[in-house]
């Protein structure tokens, strides 16, 4: 027997309800017009779609049944590299050469050198440009 429209729904007037009193009712029938047990709210096992997977993970009670529900386990892994397995080979620390004539390299900072004074004579800017030849020597600028 097909369904058809039916005029089984009643709003009335209630007034507010009391703690644990029924305020709606409802009925399901399938399309021949049987009643359909509904079994009261949905569960883990009732939902459409989901895969034992996913129904395993919504039936864990904890982070741990999560993860085994995923199939993700624990680990042993101390967090410590060197417990690592297949660990890949970390080549040794680069060290910059010195710079020479021939090759390009690392130099030093040489130390502050205070400007002349505008009234310098040739005896103190002869000291001042032997010290800077001096220090750019020291740290490996121009050879000695």
């Amino acid at each position: 027997m097909a369904m058809g429209l039916n005029k089984q729904i009643q709003f009335v007037r209630q007034p507010k309800p009391t703690d644990g009193e029924i305020i709606a009712q409802v009925a399901v029938f399938d399309g021949d017009g049987n009643p359909v047990d509904v079994g009261g709210a949905p569960t883990a096992d009732t939902l459409a779609g989901a895969t034992n997977t996913g129904k395993a993970v919504l039936k864990a009670t904890d982070a741990a049944g999560a993860r085994k529900a995923i199939g993700a386990g624990t680990s042993s892994f101390s967090g410590s590299y060197n417990d690592l397995s297949n660990k890949p080979t970390i080549p040794p620390a680069y060290t910059l050469p010195a710079a020479t004539a021939e090759a390009l390299g690392g130099v030093k900072k040489g130390a502050a050198i205070p400007d002349l004074a505008s009234g310098a004579d040739a005896a103190t800017i002869a000291t001042k440009v032997n010290s800077i030849l001096a220090q750019l020597r020291a740290i490996g600028v121009i050879a000695v």
